[in-house]
């Protein structure tokens, strides 16, 4: 049987063209460099009839490979596609790189799935270029954190990882989540954000020069994704996310992005699902589908099916604009 997919650790020159034609940085070696010190094994995938790609990072746990389409979304063929699609890449990966399990993601839907193993709230500026500002709770909280920080400053990052690492630490701690990514992951990205324009590392230095928040933008295929942020009990106090998201949306309209997403948020952090909103003029559903192959893929996805079952209730129950 011939595939259409082909798989190698190393890219091939009609994909490098791909990536830099469309700016495609989560398809990029360099973002395949970042996702390496997560403890990925990357592969570049190629489709020369349709003439785009697709970046597999694969991990190992427990001696089991999971290879995800895209890291954190895809912008090759699982984008705005149908589970059909998917699986079509899925079944190829698994086959070729001896996966046990694909996970893939389709973003920004405003249709909701079953099939899907589950789904987290999305939040996005669709019309960036033409976005202004105008709610009013939106400007008034500008206008507090404009005043509460007058003694503060915004910077580019280059040597702040470490202490962007530590207060991203202490706020998942804080929320009692799972700590996803590491120290030289943060050490990695802010390296990545002095290469290229594509990626930013936006500081906010307190008058004491400590850190007190943080974001980090990555351009995409003409989409601004806010990445990462966090803020310190002080820099929440003053508002200082605010300002961050407003630098964002400004160096993504000012590269011309035509859209700026806030990414999908846990259902049960209420407050930071109302912060996204307020930066947002649309809502979807990030959806999530795992594809085994084998027996213990077949594990894998029941477990994660039990695990994420609140995630697929509420998506199940969400109402589209509600």
């Amino acid at each position: 049987m011939s595939h259409a997919w082909k798989f190698s650790p190393t890219p091939e020159d009609a994909y490098l063209e791909w990536v830099a034609k469309r700016r495609l940085t989560f398809s990029s070696p360099d973002w395949a460099g970042v996702l390496a010190k997560l403890g990925a094994e990357v592969f570049f995938a190629w489709n020369d009839n349709e003439k785009r790609g697709l970046l597999v990072p694969v991990f190992r746990q427990f001696g089991l490979k999971i290879g995800f389409l895209g890291f954190p979304v895809a912008n090759g063929p699982t984008e705005f596609c149908s589970v059909s699609k998917i699986k079509i890449v899925a079944d190829e990966a698994s086959r070729t790189l001896r996966l046990n399990l694909v996970r893939a993601t389709r973003v920004r839907s405003v249709v909701k799935d079953q099939l899907a193993v589950s789904g987290r709230p999305e939040a996005w500026l669709k019309n960036l270029q033409e976005w202004a500002p105008t709610s009013k709770r939106l400007r008034k909280d500008l206008g507090f954190a404009r005043r509460a920080t007058s003694k503060c400053r915004i910077e580019i990052g280059g040597a702040y990882a470490e202490a962007c690492f530590t207060l991203y630490k202490e706020t998942v701690a804080s929320r009692g989540g799972k700590l996803r990514y590491t120290l030289p992951y943060f050490q990695a990205l802010e390296d990545l954000s002095i290469k290229t324009n594509d990626v930013t590392v936006l500081v906010c230095i307190d008058d004491d020069n400590s850190l007190c928040g943080f974001a980090t933008l990555v351009l995409d295929g003409g989409v601004g994704h806010y990445l990462h942020g966090a803020a310190s009990l002080n820099g929440r106090q003053k508002g200082v996310s605010d300002l961050l998201i407003e630098q964002l949306v400004e160096i993504s309209t000012n590269a011309g992005c035509s859209m700026f997403t806030m990414m999908s948020s846990p259902w049960e952090q209420e407050g930071l699902k109302k912060f996204k909103e307020k930066w947002s003029d649309s809502s979807g559903l990030t959806l999530t589908y795992d594809l085994p192959h084998g027996l213990f893929g077949k594990a894998i996805k029941a477990y994660s099916s039990w695990q994420s079952r609140a995630d697929r209730i509420n998506s199940i129950e969400w109402i589209p604009n509600a």
